[in-house]
């Protein structure tokens, strides 16, 4: 024994979460707020500041909804090796009367 076992299941269920939490997460407008604020405020600091926080969580957003749908498919990439790996080791301890 190695010290470790996994759930396939689960770490197939963790992929699929991770997956739909990115899908979800690129819908989100965070930045539509703040747009409103550089409109009502136009000139100003506030503006200027609400503008520039505006493309950066529109960027942070981009960029982690991706990264959460690619580690998703990690981890069901992983549970399909896994479950793989204990199909051909549970082939090769099966009696086979064809040996």
């Amino acid at each position: 024994m190695s010290g470790f076992d996994v759930v396939i299941s689960a770490l197939s269920s963790a992929g699929d979460a991770a997956t739909r939490a990115g899908e979800q997460a690129r819908v989100v407008d965070l930045a539509a707020v703040l747009r409103e604020v550089t409109e009502a405020l136009p000139g100003t600091r506030s503006a200027d500041t609400a503008g520039k926080l505006a493309d950066f969580w529109q960027t942070r957003i981009k960029d982690w909804s991706g990264a959460s749908a690619a580690f998703g498919h990690d981890l069901k990439e992983s549970a399909r090796l896994y479950a793989d790996n204990e199909r051909a080791a549970e082939h090769g301890f099966s009696p086979d009367p064809g040996r």
